[in-house]
């Protein structure tokens, strides 16, 4: 049955009696709206309903078991209904042109789906259940500007990468190990950093300069590699990574931690990075006896601080950062190499209690008297 290019504006529920029907073209309307009764064509394998003004999908949908092909672009459409994961026989999906912002999760179950067309929609995120599509020879998903999952350096590789990826993220949810090396990744998406039964995780070779907070989501972790990659920084949220055992990853671009941090293991670096995520709470840094040889650039950016100890490191200059804590009222950095105070010392105004003990200053730093606020100065030898 053809009834394209009219303007008709529904369905008459006479449709519903056609039960033998195998092909209805209704292309290239004014339908808004289908009619329940279209769920009584249960032979039907050639859907065409593009080029209309649907705004939805009903359930009945799940009765078309027999259909192949289903031609629903340039549409109105902002979600597809859970039930067309019951669509058993879909080989071909055509969605482009719509306003689709992600899809069932149900999709998964379209066994024989070899094609599907989503592009110029607004998808933000494609559910990983479409890396259990075999048969899947083509996803097209180009001109979806919002679309962060999967990351964009994935699909522009392909139908068959993309979906290798996605059933690799779909299978660590029951197996809690993931490998997605190799995969050009700039970015650690949400699909993985929402898997926190993860055990093992292995992202190397790929384009990652940081890794976000969100990876402090993944407290099951015992065992990370993040080699072949030029890692900066690890962000404080590392920290919470309590069951981590095994880390590797190449330092040479690594600025945070410091190098005499990276250099005690991954204890180390863990213990330094918990300590960084906790002062959040507290207000408190304590990083003592971490063979610091200067005062790591990031801790000028922690300025809710209100206690600060760096004692028993190597320390042999201050740098002007720490004019920066303005609300410490507590600063140990005692038994370090120092010499000298710098002037931005005298911004910290709230100052109460500042340890210099066992340095060496040849002479009591004239700074000192800037702080006003300042109750106890111990600077013993």
């Amino acid at each position: 049955l053809r009834i394209s290019y009219n303007e008709f504006t529904k369905l008459t529920p006479v449709i519903g009696a056609l039960t033998s029907l195998e092909t209805l073209k209704a292309d290239n309307n004014q339908i808004m709206g289908l009619i329940p009764e279209i769920g009584n064509l249960t032979r039907l394998k050639k859907l065409w309903l593009h080029k209309n003004k649907l705004l939805h999908l009903p359930p009945v949908f799940a009765r078309l078991r027999c259909c192949k092909e289903l031609r629903l672009s340039h549409n109105d459409l902002d979600s597809l209904p859970a039930e067309i994961g019951r669509m058993t026989a879909l080989r071909q999906l055509k969605l482009p042109y719509n306003n689709l912002t992600t899809l069932p999760v149900e999709i998964g179950g379209l066994d024989e789906l070899a094609e599907i067309t989503l592009q110029h929609n607004k998808l933000q995120s494609l559910p990983m259940e479409l890396g259990r599509l075999t048969k899947l020879d083509a996803l097209i998903i180009d001109h979806n500007e919002d679309l962060t999952s999967p990351p964009k350096s994935v699909f522009e590789r392909g139908t068959m990468h993309t979906v290798a990826y996605m059933r690799r993220c779909l299978d660590a949810r029951t197996m809690g190990v993931l490998d997605v090396s190799n995969y050009n990744l700039s970015t650690l998406p949400r699909e993985i950093t929402d898997l926190t039964n993860l055990t093992y995780l292995k992202l190397d070779q790929n384009r990652l300069m940081n890794l976000p907070p969100e990876i402090g989501n993944l407290t099951s972790l015992t065992e990370l590699s993040v080699t072949g990659n030029r890692i900066v920084m690890l962000p404080p949220e590392f920290g919470l990574l309590v069951n981590l055992q095994q880390l590797r990853l190449d330092v040479e671009d690594l600025r945070s931690p410091p190098e005499e941090v990276i250099n005690g293991g991954t204890p180390s670096i863990m213990g330094y990075l918990k300590y960084v995520y906790n002062s959040r709470v507290d207000n408190t840094l304590t990083l003592q006896a971490f063979g610091l040889k200067y005062v790591p650039p990031e801790i000028g950016e922690l300025r809710y601080l209100e206690h600060l100890c760096l004692s028993e490191n190597y320390i042999a200059a201050v740098p002007g950062l720490i004019g920066n804590l303005t609300n410490l009222t507590k600063l140990d950095l005692s038994k370090n190499q120092l010499t000298a105070l710098p002037g931005e010392t005298a911004k910290l105004q709230k100052l109460r209690e500042l340890i210099l003990d066992k340095n060496s200053y040849g002479t009591m730093p004239l700074i000192l008297a800037t702080l006003t606020a300042l109750e106890v100065l111990s600077i013993a030898d």
